[in-house]
């Protein structure tokens, strides 16, 4: 018996769209949602790199990384001007970052009015500063910052510091992921004045929580999200000459549910008996009632699938037959899906359409049924002696929507 299952993958795109003159940035995700395994289904980021030399931390190009784990990005930006100076302003400071709280996304299915909500939190949050004034503008009397930040952010080992630039990335405490808040770095080397510097990259790291696929239809989602740039908006770096004011978000989600069958082994070959075997029958002089066998395999499922007899060696209006190997005589085989409850559904050549109305089915056990029923028994009967056979191929088909 041959099957056939499609995968349930997932593909969510995150398109950044691109800043005023600045590269555009694509966030990929996939999903592959096997509701058989034991460890859960996932979003996987799949984001290439986005940062121009090797950095440190597997948050940045970890590419099996969930959607619910915290991934960095670099956006690429040109905010001139920025004033550091020593005069108590928070936003004057060495480094100077106020941040947006948790935002919600709405997920629309293409074609349909079915909404889903997703949830976006910043986690991490940094720039490229150039030129690099640190040594003049800090106490430690070197390019580098020290290993410490004030506010609502926590240090992470995440700094590059050279003559010419100096970046530095933040993490965002748990609870600001939620609520938003500002972060800096403000110890000042008593000479130091005032100066400008250029910041020609952010780096924001995020994490999303993504709706259950398994309570999603197949088909493909979209969303986007807009984060403001500039002077207490979402992403405020200081004062500056912002070029761009915001950045976009777009997501497109793909939900392609996963079908997947456990047959024993040796079920490629199915014998069928009389009930309780033959020897009730042997030299009785009396006709079976049938012939039937059954077949027991392992279901998981999370959206509706479709089942049919996709080839019959030997048809008949629908309906498979069986061959008499000695003289061709034909007889019609039902062949029947045996469902949790018991209800036996009989299948044809055309689709039956199973609908997934609980969520999601995890190794539960159904069977297909073979049976010759008495009057087609009766006829095969004639001829004492013979084999039937035929070959048979059914098909499970997950329920997926064209690209």
């Amino acid at each position: 018996m041959n099957y056939r299952y499609p995968l349930y993958v997932l593909m969510g795109y995150l398109l950044l769209n691109p800043l005023t003159q600045a590269a555009t940035i694509q966030v990929t995700a996939e999903y592959k949602p096997a509701p058989y395994d034991i460890n859960g289904s996932k979003f996987i980021n799949t984001t290439p790199c986005s940062v121009p030399e090797p950095m440190d931390g597997d948050f940045w190009c970890k590419g099996t990384a969930s959607l619910d784990k915290e991934q960095a990005i670099s956006i690429p930006t040109n905010i001139t001007s920025r004033l550091i100076s020593n005069d108590d302003k928070l936003e004057h400071a060495i480094t100077y970052q106020k941040f947006t709280g948790e935002k919600t996304i709405e997920l629309t299915k293409v074609g349909s009015s079915k909404v889903h909500k997703m949830k976006f939190q910043l986690t991490q949050i940094g720039a490229a500063q150039t030129p690099n004034i640190i040594k003049e503008a800090a106490t430690t009397g070197t390019y580098w910052a020290e290993l410490n930040v004030q506010g609502d952010c926590n240090y992470r080992l995440g700094m590059w510091a050279g003559a010419w630039a100096f970046d530095y990335f933040y993490d965002i405490k748990n609870a600001n992921q939620k609520s938003g808040g500002v972060c800096y770095y403000n110890k000042f080397n008593s000479s130091f004045s005032s100066d400008k510097v250029t910041l020609r990259r952010i780096y924001i790291g995020y994490k999303l929580q993504p709706p259950d696929p398994l309570k999603m239809e197949n088909g493909t989602y979209k969303g986007s999200l807009t984060l403001s740039l500039g002077r207490n908006k979402d992403l405020d770096f200081g004062d500056a000459t912002y070029s761009d004011s915001n950045v976009t978000i777009e997501f497109t989600l793909r939900v392609t549910h996963q079908l997947k069958l456990e047959f024993p082994a040796g079920s490629n070959k199915v014998i069928l008996q009389p009930p309780k075997g033959w020897t009730p029958w042997i030299n009785s002089g009396k006709t079976p009632p049938n012939f039937k066998a059954e077949l027991p395999f392992k279901l998981w499922f999370s959206a509706p699938f479709d089942v049919s007899l996709s080839y019959c060696q030997y048809q008949n209006n629908g309906q498979c037959q069986l061959k008499n190997i000695k003289n061709s005589h034909k007889t019609n085989i039902e062949i029947s899906y045996i469902n949790g409850i018991g209800k036996s559904i009989l299948l044809s050549t055309t689709k039956y359409h199973f609908t997934n109305t609980d969520g999601e089915y995890i190794n539960v056990a159904r069977k297909l049924l073979f049976e010759i029923n008495k009057t087609n028994l009766t006829e095969m009967m004639k001829y004492p002696g013979s084999t039937y056979q035929g070959d048979v191929t059914i098909m499970f088909e997950a329920e997926i929507p064209p690209l």
